[in-house]
């Protein structure tokens, strides 16, 4: 077997693979970019900023998301008011319980990884001397940037996922896009 024969097609077999590989993964700006998206998002929230920090969760993404099929059925104003009422929800529940966690800690990330079409950041905090709580940001290039879409606990659990089978789903179920809309109006106002 004559093996020189063959070498030249080896350097091109290696650039096709590169080539493949490198289309693949997401370029370093992209992951800077959503870095940077949830440490200016952490910092907002920090400094009390909830409606700027708003602006860095896809809010629309998850109406789209949570509603499932329904989204395509309800009416453009009914999206709207499930998406405002979204974003109070997490400006009056999530953002409290965050500063709690992030108020005198530091985070740290893991360098961010691509999994399909979204950028998962894992992070970390410690306190109480050794204690660790890790949880991975799911970002989704939007036209306004990367934005938080998602939220993984540290068994990866999607949170999105949960509250869709758990709250969401179940109510469309029963009472359709109106009932939605006034079980997440009811718990926004329990929060005021």
């Amino acid at each position: 077997m004559n093996y020189f024969k063959r070498l030249p097609l080896f350097p091109a077999l290696v650039m096709c693979i590169l080539s493949v590989s490198i289309l693949h993964q997401p370029l370093q700006a992209d992951n800077d970019e959503a870095l940077s998206a949830v440490k200016t998002m952490i910092g907002l929230i920090r400094y009390n900023r909830d409606d700027r920090a708003l602006e860095y969760i896809d809010l629309d993404g998850m109406t789209r998301y949570l509603l499932g099929n329904s989204y395509d059925q309800a009416s453009a104003e009914q999206k709207q008011r499930f998406t405002e009422l979204l974003g109070e929800y997490i400006s009056l529940s999530a953002f409290p319980k965050a500063r709690e966690y992030f108020n005198d800690v530091d985070l740290s990330y893991d360098a961010p990884g691509e999994v399909d079409d979204r950028v998962h950041i894992r992070s970390a905090i410690l306190y109480s001397g050794n204690e660790q709580l890790t949880f991975t940001w799911v970002m989704a290039d939007t036209d306004d940037g990367y934005r938080v879409i998602d939220f993984l606990d540290a068994e990866g659990n999607s949170q999105m996922q949960t509250n869709k089978e758990k709250a969401v789903q179940p109510l469309l179920q029963q009472k359709g896009i109106p009932g939605v809309i006034a079980a997440l109006e009811t718990a926004v106002n329990r929060l005021k």
